[in-house]
């Protein structure tokens, strides 16, 4: 055989396994960057595939980030809403306690009122109008009261003048006056009145609040029969002129 034909036939033999890289599925030979590597087969064939795949496919323009669930859902449903909420009414909502009078005299700025929520709902309070007529006031948006929970509201917001009362809220500016020698307070929902409480001079003690027990069903509470004066052993503040009693944002006891 002539040198230059067994050069050839042993050129053939020794890459017998990497003769694809221009024509094949493979690389040619693996090659480098100058190599065929970029431009073979391999690369816009299987290669490419993959790579425009991951590029403009799924990854990139799928669900997550197209306006499927994972992006558009949890931000544009209920979650951001807020809880389910109930509005007041005569059987979820109540005037439970009353200071009307810490001290003798028109001066008396230490009134507070506290609202039960006795129902198994939130309640959203905004739009509650409480009225001593012939004043009124409404609650702001923004104040839920949750099941079971308690809401003060104050007359003034002066430390001094409410004797440090510890409070939700304050009707100050409202004109609401809770009267010494007799008055009615109500509470007004939608234009209904869902609960009223009216009182005589006789059943006003000095520096003790009026309460509603929690011993009864809030239907009964329209009955001054079934309120009692603060216990002498609950007192929320000792400050100038006190001590003052009441169970202000707590439980009330039950009656004597």
């Amino acid at each position: 055989m002539r040198w230059w034909l067994r050069v050839i036939v042993a050129g053939a033999i020794a890459c017998t396994g990497c003769a694809t890289g221009s024509g094949g599925v493979e690389d040619a030979g693996r090659g480098q960057d100058a190599s065929t590597l970029d431009g073979a087969v391999a690369d816009a064939g299987r290669d490419g595939g993959r790579d425009a795949s991951v590029d403009a496919m799924v990854i990139d323009s799928g669900p997550r980030d197209s306006g499927m669930p994972i992006d558009s859902g949890t931000d544009a449903g209920a979650m951001d809403s807020g809880p389910a909420t109930c509005p007041p009414t005569a059987t979820n909502l109540a005037i439970v306690e009353l200071m009307i009078r810490t001290e003798t005299g028109t001066e008396d700025r230490g009134e507070w009122i506290e609202l039960l929520n006795a129902g198994d709902c939130l309640i959203d309070l905004g739009g509650l109008e409480i009225s001593s007529p012939p004043a009124t006031y409404t609650i702001p948006a923004g104040h839920l009261l949750e099941p079971g929970e308690r809401f003060v509201l104050a007359q003034s917001t002066v430390a001094a003048e409410n004797r440090g009362l510890v409070y939700d809220l304050s009707y100050t500016g409202s004109n609401i006056v809770l009267d010494n020698n007799g008055d009615t307070l109500a509470l007004i929902a939608g234009g209904t009145t869902i609960d009223s409480i009216t009182w005589s001079s006789a059943i006003v003690p000095e520096k003790y609040s009026f309460e509603f027990p929690d011993t009864r069903p809030i239907a009964q509470n329209a009955s001054l029969g079934n309120w009692c004066q603060a216990s002498i052993s609950n007192i929320y503040s000792n400050t100038a002129g006190g001590p003052y009693y009441g169970t202000p944002g707590a439980p009330n006891g039950a009656c004597p």
